[in-house]
This record gives structure tokens, C-alpha cells and sequence, in this order.
């Protein structure tokens, strides 16, 4: 108990930074604006036609390799600095020993992942207000903007697919497209972490995590075979087999391969996290 006490502490003290670091609130303030950007002319649109929206766009967002990619950025930047040493870190290993230490700061990548997704996912909501209706359905104006060239009059730049209302229900599509872009994130933060472990030098784990993030754009058209290699792309429902006839990687492949990664990473990190003297970096 007292271990389990001492992570939550470890990746409590990594949150109490958010507030004392502009990083954050810039990250904030950008992903806010361009989803301002992005919903605009979708709340334009409902408040024209007076038919309110499902409160289910989160899987339409990550469908667009675009946005997609724009949106992981901003939780590559909250988290490029994994392992987070700051000059209070070494304090804080001592007191807590490195694999506590080490386990804390797994417990918060995966909790930086799972609240940045979250919060993305009720601020599509919240842009919408009024018009929003909360019940388990498409809705007219998905279903509308999906079928018909009408966003195109209003400038709406989502890509409303009308592949995911024909093949899931809104929330199993919220479901899926949500988890796996959690599980991707926290795939990429632990990635950051090794790298930037390893080597002292951040900008090894963000240029590699910057690699997957641009693999979408390659791997529908160019290789496809990278798009069993590309964790980002498949919050894009699209992107995964959905009734298995096509070549797409299934559901059961990418939540394997989503979690033996993880696993092998979590287990590198408490391997090799006992053997590494640690440099305390600039905070970024």
C-alpha cells in the first residue's frame, strides 16, 4: 500500500507542475483554438437548421489524418520531457527509490494520455452547447453533414464518415476511437521516455514520437503496410478492419499490439531505470 501511495505521489508532484509551466497553458490554449476553428462552422450549421447535434463527433475528429495528427501533437509536447527531471527530481528519487520514481512516471503519462483525451472529447461537446441533444444516436445533423455536400456551403472541415454510423453504433465508436487514442498516446509518452532515458537528450524521443505521428499521412497511399506499425492512425475507425474484408489491421491486432508494447516498455523501463545515473535536464 505504501508503494502504490508513493507512485500516486510520484505522478501527483508531475500535475503540481502544470500550473507553474507556460508549456502547458500554450498547448492549452492552441488545441482549444483550432478545435474553435474545426467546430465552428458545425455550430453554425446547427444553429441555422435549429436540429441539435449527438454529442458523438470525438471518433469524426480522429478520423481526419490531418487532425488527427495535430491533435497528437499536443499530447507529444505535454509529455516530450518524459522523464520529467527537473533539479527537484533527484530529491524526489531518493525518498521514493528509482523504481517507485520510475513507476510514478508511467502512472502519469498514462493519466497525462487518458485526461488530454478526455478532455478533447467534452470540449467537442462543450462547442456545441446548446444544441446538443444526449441520446445514443447518430442524429440528423451527423447523418446530414455525412450523406449530403451541405457542410461544404458552411465551410465544415470534418470529415464526417459515413462508413463508422453504418458499422457502430456512437458509442461504441466513442468507445474505441477514445481508448485506443489514450492507449496511443501512453504508447508514444512511454516511447519518449526510453529514448530520451537512454540517450539525455530529449530531442531523440520527440523526433521518434513525431516519426509515428506522420505515418498516417504515408501509410493509406504510399506503404501500406505501415499502417500496421502506425498506433496514431488507428483512432481513425477507417483505418481498422470493420467487417473483416479488407486488409486493414483488426480490432483484436491493434489492441494486441497496442498492449504487448506497452507491456514490453513498462518492463524495459523497470528493467534499466535501476542501472542509469540521471542528468537533470532543462526544463522544457
Amino acid at each position: 500500500m505504501d508503494r502504490v501511495k508513493t507512485i500516486a505521489l510520484t505522478a501527483r508532484y508531475n500535475f503540481s507542475k502544470w500550473l507553474s509551466n507556460p508549456r502547458y497553458l500554450a498547448i492549452l490554449l492552441l488545441i482549444v483554438g483550432f478545435l474553435i476553428n474545426v467546430y465552428g462552422p458545425i455550430r453554425t450549421f446547427t444553429n441555422i437548421t435549429k436540429i441539435s447535434a449527438t454529442p458523438f463527433s470525438f471518433p469524426y475528429l480522429m478520423s481526419d489524418w490531418y487532425i488527427n495528427m495535430i491533435i497528437f501533437f499536443g499530447v507529444i509536447f505535454i509529455l516530450c520531457d518524459a522523464p520529467f527531471i527537473d533539479p527537484q527530481q533527484p530529491y524526489v528519487m531518493i525518498r521514493t527509490g528509482k523504481t517507485a520514481w520510475a513507476n510514478g512516471q508511467i502512472l502519469y503519462i498514462f493519466l497525462t494520455s487518458a485526461v488530454y483525451f478526455l478532455a478533447i472529447t467534452l470540449l467537442t461537446i462543450l462547442l456545441l452547447m446548446p444544441q446538443v441533444t444526449f441520446v445514443n444516436e447518430w442524429g440528423k445533423i451527423w447523418g446530414t453533414l455525412a450523406q449530403t455536400t451541405a457542410g461544404e456551403q458552411f465551410g465544415v472541415q470534418l470529415n464526417i464518415s459515413y462508413l463508422i454510423m453504418l458499422h457502430y453504433s456512437p458509442l461504441e465508436a466513442l468507445f474505441y476511437s477514445l481508448t485506443i487514442s489514450i492507449l496511443a498516446a501512453f504508447l508514444l509518452g512511454l516511447l519518449m521516455f526510453i529514448l530520451n532515458l537512454v540517450t539525455s537528450h530529449h530531442y531523440v524521443g520527440i523526433i521518434a514520437a513525431f516519426a509515428i505521428d506522420f505515418l498516417p499521412a504515408f501509410s493509406r497511399n504510399r506503404v501500406p503496410a505501415l499502417q500496421y506499425l502506425s498506433p496514431t492512425s488507428w483512432a481513425n475507425l477507417t483505418a481498422i478492419d470493420m467487417d473483416g474484408t479488407t486488409m486493414l489491421p483488426s480490432f483484436l491486432y491493434v489492441y494486441l499490439f497496442l498492449f504487448i508494447c506497452i507491456s514490453i516498455m513498462i518492463f524495459y523501463i523497470n528493467f534499466t531505470v535501476k542501472r542509469i545515473d540521471y542528468n537533470v535536464q532543462p526544463v522544457i
